[in-house]
């Protein structure tokens, strides 16, 4: 009988380790549990064979999720996390942490186009959309309502004894500020309208008359600060 090479030999012996490491491995890779034969009763004889069988499905399946390294998914729990520009954020990732919140400082709004620069002081601000009101009266006693989105920069200095001074910012369409402008639609009782701070293509924005120095608001300079660095893009 003709011998194999020794070269040969040395590659059956290293394929019949690594089998049996794979069956080993395979074997002890979860809990082998009790499995049910034809006649519906529990033998663990027969789950033993089972494992064993070259032709069980489970075994190779084991094999494959060691090599693998498969990972079940992570479903993480659908919960928001409210962001001082307003917005939500979720959790995400192996881990399910919150998603970072935008950067609060330099603050960023994409429905209407603008941003603004905050102060450190200002952490944790919060923003109301709420609306402005305003009426015009045509001369003749007819009188025809008009309003608008409004936002408002909660302090986050505020408190139960202190009210700090908030940044409403209002928006108008170009045909309603060009009748606010021309002094046709009043905003308020005040005998001044609103203050432009910044346009761009669909909006402008402006400030309502008299929004700071006439309430016992604190910070107001701090407030007007912040104004300047509104931009509208």
């Amino acid at each position: 009988m003709k011998q194999l090479p020794k070269n040969y030999l040395i590659i059956i012996i290293i394929i019949s380790i690594l089998l049996v490491s794979a069956f080993v491995l395979a074997a002890f890779y979860e809990p082998w549990g009790v499995m049910v034969n034809s006649n519906n009763s529990t033998d663990s004889s027969y789950a033993l064979a089972a494992w064993w069988n070259p032709l069980s499905w489970n075994i190779w399946n084991n094999i494959l999720n060691i090599f693998s390294k498969q990972q079940k998914p992570v479903t993480c729990t659908m919960e928001a996390k409210i962001c001082p520009d307003g917005s939500s954020v979720g959790r995400t990732g192996v881990s399910c942490e919150f998603t970072a919140c935008p950067d609060w400082k330099n603050y960023k709004n994409n429905e209407y186009g603008f941003t603004m620069v905050f102060p450190d002081s200002w952490k944790g601000y919060t923003i109301e959309k709420s609306t402005w009101q305003g009426w015009r009266n045509d001369g003749l006693g007819e009188i025809r309502n008009y309003s608008d989105i409004k936002l408002i920069f909660k302090n986050p200095q505020t408190t139960v004894k202190e009210q700090w001074q908030d940044i409403p910012i209002m928006v108008f369409t170009s045909d309603v500020w060009q009748l606010v402008s021309e002094g046709k639609i009043s905003v308020s009782a005040a005998p001044i309208g609103p203050a432009k701070i910044g346009e761009n293509s669909k909006y402008i924005f402006a400030t309502p008359p008299r929004w700071y120095g006439f309430t016992d608001a604190i910070g107001f300079r701090e407030a007007v600060d912040i104004v300047k660095t509104f931009k509208a893009f």
